[in-house]
Formats: C-alpha cells, sequence, structure tokens
C-alpha cells in the first residue's frame, strides 16, 4: 500500500477513516496529524449514527496516540467511555477491533490521568474470556507501553512483551509482533541512555539545535505540553538544571551526530 499513498490525498476522495487508518499504520505521522485534525474538527457527526462509529472511534484513537496527541486524546475519551466494557465492532464489515478499555487505558497512559492499569486488567480480562490471543496480545503490548511510560519496572515491561509475544507469535500476528519489536528496541535505546527513551533523544536532540518547545512539538507533530513533558523528563534524567547544560551532555555523549 505504501507505494499508492503520496499522503497529499484529499479526504473527500476517500473514506477518511480509512485513510487515516493507513497513515497511522505507515507511519505517516505529518499526513496523520493533518487528517485527524480534519476529522475532528466538526465532520464526526457524519459518522456518529451509523454502524461504523465504533471502528471510526477505534481508527482516531489509535491516531491519536500513535501522535501522542493529547488534545485529540481527551476529545475523544468521552465517546470511547460509552463503550466501556464492551468489544468495538464495525457495523457491515463485522470488524472487531477488541475492548473499548484497552483504548481507554491508551488514552488515560498519554493524558497521566485516571487508572490505566486497571483498564488494561479489564481489557485482557475479557480478552482471555473470549480466547482472543490476538486481543490478549495487542492488550499486553498497550499496556507494556504505558509501564515504559510510566517509568515503570523495566522487568514487568519485559514480561508482558514476552507473553504478548507467545500470543502472537503463533498465530502469525503481524501487527501485534512489529509492535513489540518496537518495544523491545526502545527498552534497548532506554538501557543504554541513562533512562532516556527514544523519543526523549530524539527531543533532546533538537533540544541541543536551540529548538523551543513549540518548535520541538511542530516538528515532532506532538503536542506542545507533551514536549515540554519530556524536556522535563530529560532534564531530570540527564541532571541537568537548565536546557544548555542538557544540550551540553547530548553532545558528550555522542547524541548530536
Amino acid at each position: 500500500m505504501r507505494g499508492l499513498i503520496t499522503g497529499d490525498e484529499l479526504p473527500t476522495d476517500h473514506w477518511a477513516p480509512g485513510l487515516l487508518a493507513l497513515y497511522t499504520e505507515l507511519g505517516m505521522t505529518a499526513p496523520a496529524s493533518r487528517l485527524l485534525g480534519w476529522l475532528l474538527d466538526q465532520q464526526l457527526a457524519r459518522y456518529e449514527p451509523s454502524a461504523q462509529w465504533p471502528g471510526v472511534l477505534a481508527f482516531l484513537v489509535e491516531a491519536a496516540l500513535a501522535l501522542e496527541d493529547e488534545t485529540a486524546a481527551r476529545q475523544l475519551r468521552g465517546p470511547m467511555l460509552e463503550y466501556a466494557g464492551q468489544n468495538l465492532v464495525a457495523g457491515q464489515f463485522i470488524a472487531v477491533f477488541g475492548s473499548a478499555d484497552r483504548y481507554l487505558g491508551g488514552i488515560d497512559s498519554l493524558l497521566g490521568t485516571g487508572t490505566p492499569d486497571e483498564w488494561f486488567a479489564a481489557a485482557l480480562e475479557m480478552d482471555t474470556r473470549m480466547s482472543a490471543p490476538v486481543h490478549q496480545a495487542l492488550t499486553l503490548a498497550a499496556h507494556a507501553r504505558h509501564l515504559r511510560r510510566s517509568q515503570a519496572d523495566s522487568r514487568g515491561v519485559a514480561e508482558l512483551v514476552e507473553r504478548a509475544r507467545g500470543l502472537a507469535g503463533p498465530v502469525g500476528h503481524v501487527r501485534g509482533l512489529r509492535q513489540l519489536e518496537t518495544l523491545t528496541h526502545l527498552d534497548a535505546v532506554t538501557a543504554r541512555r541513562d533512562g532516556l527513551t527514544s523519543r526523549e533523544t530524539e527531543v533532546l536532540r533538537l533540544l541541543a539545535e536551540g529548538l523551543s518547545n513549540r518548535d520541538i512539538a511542530a516538528r515532532l507533530v506532538i503536542s506542545e505540553n507533551t514536549a515540554a513533558n519530556h524536556v522535563r523528563s530529560i532534564l531530570a534524567k540527564t541532571g541537568s538544571d537548565n536546557r544548555t547544560q542538557a544540550a551540553m551532555y547530548a553532545a558528550a555523549q555522542g547524541l548530536l551526530a
């Protein structure tokens, strides 16, 4: 599909939620951010009354989480909360996305509010009761991402990743395995660089270039608040009192090459 998509498609020429899902899955952050904003800007009314709405909602939340767009996640939390304790099924396609609780856990993890662990536990209970290994693997991976974001014990992250891999591997769940590989890579980066995650290392490089939080947010297609949170975490992890010291740390560690 990647060769067929430019990122400049007009949403009015396509089924916009599906196009957003493709942008998200292919890691096309700038087009995904533009399209997510377009959909959230008074475009949802056309989808909410339809049987497709739960699937559309899942695509929107997945994009918001991938982009770390807190504003979008906050706007989508209410609609997703209406499906708490249920599976998301999209109309005539019978496309099952899994537990809404998994999405709610991801939203609350990104926003730093609520009880993400409880959402993930509820989602996993449903997934297990249904004997749904694909959804179990996705829930475990989402929980692992939350633990890594919240700076929890890395051993717990590794255990969740291994459990998810044991479920995703035998059924050939490529998407789940790819998510797990990303987590494994990020944990390896974290272990090498004083606890800095891959995204924090990226922010540190931009900070060292002299970019403001607003400029960093624009470059990475994240909210300014998220960029500020990353900078605060970087200062704490590197023992820096200010941005200048953090930039000096980046240079000393060879992170600017």
